[in-house]
Protein backbone atom coordinates (compact mmCIF):
# COMPACT_ATOMS: atom_id res chain seq x y z
CA UNK A 1 0.00 0.00 0.00
CA UNK A 2 1.06 3.45 -0.86
CA UNK A 3 1.01 6.25 1.96
CA UNK A 4 2.02 10.03 2.21
CA UNK A 5 3.21 10.43 5.82
CA UNK A 6 2.70 14.41 7.34
CA UNK A 7 6.07 14.97 6.39
CA UNK A 8 5.58 14.63 2.50
CA UNK A 9 7.62 11.90 2.50
CA UNK A 10 5.96 8.70 0.15
CA UNK A 11 6.29 5.20 1.82
CA UNK A 12 4.94 1.60 1.12
CA UNK A 13 3.49 -0.78 3.68
CA UNK A 14 2.42 -4.46 3.57
CA UNK A 15 -0.17 -5.78 5.57
CA UNK A 16 -0.50 -9.32 6.22
CA UNK A 17 -3.18 -11.02 8.80
CA UNK A 18 -4.09 -14.58 10.08
CA UNK A 19 -6.17 -16.42 12.59
CA UNK A 20 -4.32 -18.03 15.10
CA UNK A 21 -5.62 -21.49 16.66
CA UNK A 22 -2.60 -22.00 19.42
CA UNK A 23 -0.24 -19.04 20.37
CA UNK A 24 3.44 -20.08 19.80
CA UNK A 25 6.40 -18.06 21.74
CA UNK A 26 8.03 -15.26 19.74
CA UNK A 27 11.42 -16.13 18.15
CA UNK A 28 13.48 -12.59 18.18
CA UNK A 29 14.91 -11.35 14.87
CA UNK A 30 16.33 -8.57 13.20
CA UNK A 31 13.34 -6.96 12.82
CA UNK A 32 11.34 -7.67 16.08
CA UNK A 33 12.07 -8.01 20.00
CA UNK A 34 8.45 -9.33 20.52
CA UNK A 35 5.36 -9.11 19.54
CA UNK A 36 1.67 -7.92 21.25
CA UNK A 37 -1.58 -9.32 20.31
CA UNK A 38 -3.29 -5.65 20.66
CA UNK A 39 -6.58 -5.15 21.76
CA UNK A 40 -6.71 -1.96 19.86
CA UNK A 41 -7.15 0.02 23.17
CA UNK A 42 -4.67 -1.17 25.74
CA UNK A 43 -1.74 1.65 25.64
CA UNK A 44 1.50 0.02 24.19
CA UNK A 45 3.54 2.81 23.86
CA UNK A 46 4.89 4.86 20.66
CA UNK A 47 3.32 3.39 16.80
CA UNK A 48 4.84 4.75 13.54
CA UNK A 49 3.23 6.80 11.57
CA UNK A 50 3.19 4.07 8.76
CA UNK A 51 2.05 1.48 11.24
CA UNK A 52 -0.89 3.71 12.62
CA UNK A 53 -2.14 3.97 8.69
CA UNK A 54 -1.76 0.17 8.29
CA UNK A 55 -4.05 -0.41 11.19
CA UNK A 56 -6.45 2.29 9.70
CA UNK A 57 -6.42 0.40 6.94
CA UNK A 58 -7.02 -2.98 8.21
CA UNK A 59 -10.00 -1.11 10.37
CA UNK A 60 -11.73 -0.11 7.20
CA UNK A 61 -11.25 -3.70 5.38
CA UNK A 62 -12.69 -4.93 8.61
CA UNK A 63 -15.56 -3.29 9.09
CA UNK A 64 -16.19 -3.86 5.03
CA UNK A 65 -16.12 -7.80 5.80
Amino acid sequence: MKFRLKNGKTEYGGLFSTSIVNERPFLKNEEATDIVFWDGNKEIGYIDEIDQELLRFYDLKESRG
